[in-house]
């Protein structure tokens, strides 16, 4: 009787004796169950976010955060939506729907992968790397500099500064920032990461460069001894001389909520090491693919080392996402160009702007800040607001800047960085945009000290970096630079 009756659950006529509307001869329409929403897990970069308690964006998806009762934590103590900031890297769960479409979090957390002080000498400027705690930390483009760093790069740091690193590890190991906060008045240390060598004797592990002394720290959910490979938190509140002393060790190695097996996952990151034709790690997930996976943006040999992806599936027992999709976004990531300058119109249905004369496009994955931290939605954007947006080119774009991070910025001097074209001294167009020199322009560059020699040296589709005035069809170029050559 139970096997019979768990089977009329899924038959739409079982135990129906009744004449029903439609159908032939009597009987009734088949009823489609519908399924329960199922639960999604995963990890990714907080591209937008409107404040408004609505809608999240993490990597490529969009998710509902209106539920009461979504639970937000940053370093396990509780916080709110509030608290979120474009750039962070997040874990979250919740439920899936519809197939997948309609996405809903329940809870979300947020880890820092490093807090502590730069270490002295190690900031280059050049490089966009410093230390932290024998972290290395890598700048990118995309990188968000919290608003109390001045000015809001790399350059607004210096040596002892504490600061909070969100982001994740690369393949070589080091810090890939997506988002930078300066917290001065912070003296708890704190990083995650892989445990390289083990001294049992002494107990002491590496991570990166820095040692870590856990003889008197608090193991959490530990079976046996750290081990090299196992991916911990570690805290504390006394470093020197490159040795952490470590008052609480969690073991982390799945980094990731409670799920079961057929859960949807999804995470978004960089590829960080491949161990056969069918299987990759990204932010320390396993990633098996198979004849039915499909690639967008890309294929099946683009998957090496490095490339930047999204991937979504489901877990099977051993909690190894078994990807349906692998989208590429290294195009995202890399954001080889650049614009900053007055928003000159809006163009609300087709979601671009133009500034210097250039479209640029947002899309629902853009990185979007306001000013000061707030969020800020594509509706926030008016004429006149000075605008910074690190982009890429884009042959569906149809010439347009496709927006990798659109923020609001306080500068008033304009900038492009983008190919050269139209080169005829002392005028050449930069990302299309128009561009005149002088001699007191400053002219920078390998083998460049001239006005004369940046013309002799600089080819069509090499990187430019210009800075000036516009005077509304033209820019009056104060410094420019030969970066190299054409992407």
């Amino acid at each position: 009787m139970i096997g019979a009756a768990v089977l009329c659950i899924g038959l739409a006529a079982c135990g129906s004796s009744g004449n029903s509307s439609g159908g032939s001869g009597g009987n009734p329409d088949p009823v489609v169950p519908v399924p329960s929403p199922s639960t999604v897990v995963g990890e990714g970069i907080v591209r937008q976010y409107s404040g408004s308690g609505a809608t999240l964006t993490v990597g490529t998806k969009q998710f509902d955060v209106s539920d009461a009762d979504l639970r937000v934590t940053i370093d396990d103590e509780p916080a709110g939506l509030s608290d979120l900031r474009v750039g962070q890297r997040i874990r979250y769960q919740g439920t899936s729907s519809d197939n997948g479409t309609t996405l809903a979090l329940t809870a979300i957390h947020i880890d820092n992968l490093v807090e502590g002080p730069i270490e002295a000498n190690s900031i280059d400027l050049d490089a966009g790397t410093m230390q932290v705690l024998g972290q290395v930390v890598q700048v990118d483009k995309l990188t968000v500099f919290a608003s109390n760093i001045v000015p809001n790069e790399l350059a607004g740091l210096t040596e002892g500064d504490f600061i909070e690193v969100s982001g994740q590890r690369n393949a070589s190991g080091n810090v890939t920032a997506g988002r930078i906060e300066l917290d001065n008045a912070s003296d708890d240390f704190e990083v995650r990461g892989a445990i390289g060598d083990v001294d049992d004797v002494n107990k002491t592990f590496n991570i990166g460069t820095l040692t870590v002394d856990y003889a008197n720290a608090t193991l959490e959910i530990f079976s046996a001894a750290p081990a090299a490979g196992d991916w911990v938190e570690v805290e504390g509140s006394v470093y020197s001389a490159g040795v952490l002393m470590a008052e609480q060790v969690e073991l982390e190695s799945n980094r990731s909520f409670e799920s079961v097996e057929g859960d949807l996952a999804i995470v978004e990151g960089e590829i960080t090491s491949i161990t056969s034709n069918t299987e990759f790690s990204v932010a320390s997930r396993i990633v098996r693919t198979d004849a039915a996976t499909e690639y967008e943006e890309g294929m099946a040999s683009d998957v090496v080392v490095g490339a930047y992806v999204e991937v979504e599936g489901r877990l099977d027992a051993e909690s190894v996402l078994v990807a349906t999709e692998v989208e590429f976004l290294t195009d995202q990531v890399t954001a080889a160009y650049s614009l900053t300058g007055a928003v000159e119109s809006v163009d609300p249905a087709a979601r671009s702007l133009v500034i210097m004369g250039v479209t640029v496009m947002v899309t629902p994955t853009t990185r979007m800040e306001g000013a000061n931290n707030a969020p800020l939605d594509f509706a926030d954007i008016a004429t006149g607001q000075m605008i910074e947006v690190e982009g890429f080119s884009s042959v569906d774009a149809e010439g347009a800047l496709v927006a990798a991070k659109v923020e609001i910025t306080t500068d008033t001097d304009y900038e492009v960085t983008g190919p050269a074209t139209a080169i005829s001294n002392p005028m050449l167009r930069i990302l299309e945009v128009a561009a005149t020199t002088d001699v007191t322009t400053d002219f920078e560059g390998p083998g460049v000290s001239d006005q004369v020699t940046f013309f002799l040296s600089v080819g069509e589709g090499d990187i430019v970096e210009a800075e000036g005035e516009w005077n509304g069809s033209t820019l009056i170029v104060r410094e420019i630079e030969l970066k190299g050559g054409s992407n």
